[in-house]
């Protein structure tokens, strides 16, 4: 992760490398083995697909050259996502329609 102008992003560069490298390195002096730095990556994109950000957002959060990358990787995801949403709108009380009536009083 690289901290720019006060917001957290993931890129691809060297030093991402370097300190994913040295994250993992931590994870395994902790005990920790079956994390690795990419699964945070895609916690951090999911999460975010989840509560409604834009991909756009996320593309450019992950460092992404194209956005169509972002869709290819986490099109699944939107895409249950999507469907998980129009599937919970059954939950959903239905809320009668109500028609107003006038009363004429002669």
């Amino acid at each position: 992760m690289r901290i720019r102008s006060g917001n957290a992003h993931f890129a691809n560069n060297q030093r991402t490398i370097q300190n994913n490298q040295a994250l993992e390195a931590a994870f395994r002096r902790a005990g920790v083995t079956d994390v690795f730095s990419h699964n945070l990556r895609k916690t951090f994109a999911t999460r975010l697909l989840s509560r409604g950000a834009a991909i756009t957002d996320v593309q450019h959060l992950l460092g992404h050259a194209s956005v169509k990358t972002t869709e290819k990787a986490y099109a699944a995801f939107v895409k249950n996502e999507r469907f998980k949403q129009t599937i919970d709108l059954l939950d959903e009380p239905k809320r009668p329609r109500l028609k107003l009536v006038s009363l004429c009083v002669s």
